[in-house]
C-alpha cells in the first residue's frame, strides 16, 4: 500500500510512455545477441522496482531517478552490444519519449548540472573547520523559528516529549528537551500495521509525558492539513485516537499544541453503527450528533483488474467530499487501507484557538477515479465517540480549552 498512499496523478501522455516502455524490449526483438538477453534478464527486477518507485510518486525528482536508471541501463547495453545501432536508437527514442512526458509534470523544471569545481574541494577538505562553523550557523538560523518560549519549556521541564506528525527540528532548536524518539521517527502511515506501530508509541504505557502537536496549515483544512491534499486527522486513525484519548491540551499556540499525558481516558466506549452498503459518487447523510466525535469506517476492495493495475503501475485516486452546513464542498484525498479504522467527520477541525473556524459536516461522498477497478460499491459504519474528560461529557471542541 506504500505506493498507493504516496501516489500523485499527473496527466500522462500514454503515447510517449508506451514508446518509452517498448524501447526496453527493442534489443531483444532486433538483436540475436545472447549476452544482451542475459543482461536484460538481470535487469528485469531492478528495472521494475525503479519504474514502480518513480511512477507511483511521479513527481520531477522521482521521474529523474527513473531517467538516470534508464541512462545506466542503456549504457550497459550499448557496451555489451559492441555499439550496435539498434541499441543506440532504442535509447534515443525511448529517452526522448520519456522526457516529453516529463514536461507534463506539475513540478517540471529545466534540467541543470551544477559543477562544484576546485573551490568546493578546497573549502571542504583544506578548510573544514570554517566550513563546519558556517553550516552550524546556517542550521541554527534555519531552526530558530522553532525555538520554544520560556513558558512552554517550563511546562515541559525535564519530562519526555515527542513531536507529531513529522517536524523534528523542534529538538534541534531546543536541545534541552528530553526527546523520546518513537520507533517510526515520524508519523505518516499507509496501512493498518504501520498505524498500529505509531499508535502503540502513544499509548499510556509507552507514550512520552508530553507531545508537541504541530500544525500543517492548508487553506481548506486550516491548521490540520497534511501532505498531498489529505486531512491530517485521517492519516493515522489509530494513532490520532490514542493521542486525543491519552493526552489533554496543556498549551495552545498559533503554531502547535502542547499535549500532556492524562491520568484518565478522554473517550468512553465508541458506539458503532450497523454495517451499510454505499455506491461510489453517492452522498451519505450524517446523523446530527453534536455531543459526539463522529468518524466513519470505510471498507472497499479492488477487483482483479484493479489489483493488477496497482501492482504494475499504481492504484486509482480515492477522495472524500465533505459538504458543510453552509453547503461548501471540501475535497480531500484518503488512503483506503487506513480508512477502515476511521475517517474523521465531525467536528471538521480547522483551528484549535477559534471554534468559529470549525465546520459541521452534513453529508459526505466517497469517490475514486476509476470505480471499475473496484468491487461494486463499498461498506461503511458510523462511529460515535463520546468525549468525557473527568466524567463530564462535552463537545469535542472543548478539548482545546486549557485550564
Amino acid at each position: 500500500s506504500y505506493s498507493s498512499a504516496l501516489s500523485l496523478f499527473p496527466d500522462n501522455d500514454w503515447f510517449f510512455l508506451s514508446i518509452f516502455l517498448a524501447s526496453f524490449f527493442a534489443p531483444l526483438l532486433f538483436s540475436d545477441s545472447r549476452d544482451l538477453k542475459t543482461v536484460f534478464i538481470l535487469f528485469i527486477f531492478p528495472l521494475f522496482a525503479t519504474w514502480k518507485h518513480s511512477m507511483s510518486r511521479e513527481d520531477f525528482f522521482h521521474n529523474l531517478i527513473l531517467l538516470l536508471f534508464f541512462c545506466f541501463y542503456w549504457s550497459v547495453f550499448f557496451i555489451i552490444s559492441k555499439k550496435e545501432k539498434v541499441v543506440l536508437w532504442s535509447a534515443l527514442i525511448g529517452g526522448s519519449a520519456f522526457l516529453l512526458n516529463m514536461t507534463r509534470l506539475p513540478d517540471y523544471r529545466p534540467f541543470s548540472l551544477e559543477i562544484s569545481g576546485v573551490h568546493y574541494f578546497r573549502k571542504t577538505i583544506f578548510n573544514f573547520p570554517a566550513f563546519k562553523a558556517d553550516f552550524i550557523q546556517r542550521s541554527e538560523k534555519a531552526v530558530a523559528a522553532n525555538r520554544l518560549p520560556p513558558e512552554v519549556l517550563k511546562i515541559v521541564g525535564v519530562e519526555s516529549i515527542d513531536s507529531y506528525p513529522f517536524e523534528l527540528s523542534y529538538f534541534a532548536a531546543n536541545p534541552e528537551l528530553n526527546w523520546k524518539v518513537r520507533r517510526t521517527l515520524q508519523s505518516g502511515s499507509f496501512s493498518r500495521w504501520l498505524d498500529e506501530v505509531n499508535a502503540a508509541d502513544f499509548n499510556r504505557e509507552n507514550g512520552p509525558e508530553f507531545l508537541l502537536f504541530h500544525y500543517v496549515p492548508v487553506e481548506d483544512c486550516g491548521k490540520f492539513g497534511s501532505i498531498d491534499n489529505r486531512y491530517l486527522l485521517n492519516d493515522n486513525p489509530l494513532t490520532i485516537y490514542n493521542v486525543f484519548n491519552y493526552y489533554s491540551a496543556a498549551y495552545v499556540s498559533d503554531q502547535y499544541l502542547i499535549l500532556k499525558k492524562n491520568g484518565q481516558n478522554n473517550f468512553r466506549d465508541s458506539r458503532i453503527g450497523p454495517l451499510k452498503s454505499g455506491e461510489w459518487n453517492t452522498w451519505i447523510d450524517l446523523p446530527a450528533e453534536p455531543e459526539y466525535l463522529q468518524r466513519i469506517r470505510l471498507s472497499s476492495s479492488r477487483n482483479i483488474a484493479g489489483k493488477i493495475l496497482g501492482f504494475l503501475y499504481k492504484t486509482e485516486e480515492y477522495l472524500i467530499d465533505y459538504q458543510t452546513k453552509s453547503n461548501k464542498i471540501i475535497t480531500k484525498r484518503l488512503i483506503p487501507e487506513n480508512a477502515q479504522d476511521g475517517i474523521w467527520v465531525n467536528p471538521f477541525l480547522r483551528d484549535p484557538k477559534d471554534s468559529a473556524a470549525n465546520e459541521t459536516i452534513d453529508r459526505i461522498r466517497f469517490r475514486c477515479t476509476y470505480p471499475s477497478m473496484n468491487e461494486s460499491g463499498y461498506s461503511y459504519q458510523m462511529e460515535s465517540i463520546p468525549y468525557v474528560p473527568k466524567d463530564r461529557p462535552l463537545p469535542f471542541e472543548a478539548y482545546f480549552k486549557t485550564e
